[in-house]
């Protein structure tokens, strides 16, 4: 009933406010004000039918509760966004993340358009990668895809040796630039860098020097 008695300042807010609106609604329903409601609160509550009208009364609430949300949703004013509010939406939806591992190495890579700056754990590619060999394997998916100078790249890189950080970023750029672009996908699969190399170095046995090499044998 508290409830109820509540909502009664609710219909008495729509039938003043909202009175002149009500003809675009397809058929009109009958204002009840919040002095009539409480009356039929007053005359039912001894009869024996009481709780058939106030389910019946709760429900016309509800009804006309979800007329006035419809109203006010259909009729909020949208303004547009700002040129630098989409700009900057659009840089920040410009920017693609994806991951390489190789043997101990992972990389973890970060794709946006740019210029070609690449930078590996704060420093340069040619700063990080003496070998000239490892900075053409980097950049191996930028050549196949005809992108190189396009983006920017930042990395993180750890573990393993010069080998395995370089295949784990070849295969972390070469996964960014799909999901850049998926029409880069049959170009980056036709070169076989979207393939990632599980081999790894074989553990040591016991008795043996290495994982297969053995000592001399000696038959006494």
């Amino acid at each position: 009933l508290h409830n109820m008695a509540l909502s009664g300042r609710a219909l008495w807010l729509r039938s003043r406010f909202l009175a002149p609106r009500v003809e675009m609604a397809a058929a009109p329903r009958a204002a009840v004000s919040s002095r009539g409601f409480s009356s039929t609160l007053r005359s039912s509550s001894g009869s024996h039918d009481a709780t058939a009208k106030l389910s019946a009364a709760a429900e016309h609430l509800l009804e006309m509760a979800r007329d006035y949300h419809k109203f006010q949703v259909e009729n909020v004013p949208m303004e547009p966004l700002s040129a630098d509010e989409a700009t900057e939406g659009k840089q920040r939806s410009s920017r693609v993340f994806a991951i390489g591992r190789r043997k101990s190495s992972s990389a973890e890579v970060s794709l946006y358009r740019g210029a070609g700056k690449i930078t590996i754990n704060g420093r340069s590619l040619a700063n990080y990668f003496k070998d000239f060999s490892m900075r053409q394997r980097v950049l191996e998916p930028f050549w196949e895809t005809d992108t190189l100078g396009v983006f920017d790249l930042q990395a993180r890189v750890r573990g393993g040796g010069t080998t395995g950080q370089g295949d784990a970023l070849k295969l972390g750029v070469a996964r960014a630039l799909q999901q850049w672009d998926p029409g880069y996908r049959p170009i980056l699969k036709k070169a076989g860098l979207l393939t990632r190399d599980a081999r790894v170095k074989e553990e040591k046995k016991p008795g043996l020097k290495k994982a297969r090499k053995a000592g001399a044998w000696v038959k006494r």
